[in-house]
């Protein structure tokens, strides 16, 4: 016994188990042992820069309190893109000129939202833009013109 003045369960040789932050996750496992947090998270909580109980991966409106129910954006900012795991979902089309590569000017506030989003979330290790055609035109131009976009 390692420590006869304690008790302790014998797999930690007699010595007691500790836990601050009483999240259920032992010290020696805890990365944050002074804040409690879900085992999924390594005993560290979820980041919440603007306070509003949106933790900030699912916040599309990190900076600026907000309610769940509207992505963490306050109610008068409707937001225009959700985090989604693995992806970001865009609640409109982006919009091109005809058989062009230029983006309409109704599609630029949500092209800013994206970029605001990919700014204010580090933790996201990719994004990736895809430009798509219909098949009005023949294969090889939809192709060009996807691949340009």
């Amino acid at each position: 016994d390692r420590c006869p003045e304690h008790a302790g369960p014998a797999d930690n040789e007699g010595c007691p188990v500790v836990d601050f932050d009483k999240d259920g996750i032992v010290n020696d496992n805890d990365e944050c042992p002074n804040e409690p947090g879900p085992p999924e998270r390594k005993g560290c909580p979820e980041m919440d820069s603007d306070k509003d109980g949106v933790p900030n991966r699912l916040d599309s409106c990190v900076k600026d309190m907000g309610a769940a129910n509207n992505l963490g954006c306050p109610a008068n900012v409707p937001p225009l893109v959700e985090i989604k795991p693995g992806h970001l979902e865009l609640f409109e089309r982006i919009y091109f000129e005809a058989s062009g590569v230029v983006i309409q000017s109704r599609s630029l506030e949500q092209l800013n939202w994206v970029a605001r989003i990919v700014r204010e979330h580090p933790e996201l290790p990719m994004v990736v833009v895809g430009g798509h055609t219909d098949l009005r035109s023949p294969l090889d131009a939809s192709r060009r013109l996807s691949q340009a976009r």
